[in-house]
């Protein structure tokens, strides 16, 4: 029982920072595009 807590937490945990990076690369590809908008 515990050991499915646990497992099921750590999952969760890398679920978050799955998120996290997502949303970090879309801040990035925003920055990107907006370097490009005012180069051009």
């Amino acid at each position: 029982m515990v050991g499915a807590v646990a497992a099921a937490t750590a999952a969760d945990v890398d679920d978050e920072m799955g998120i996290v990076d997502e949303i970090a690369g879309i801040d990035t590809g925003i920055a990107a595009m907006g370097t490009a908008w005012s180069n051009a």
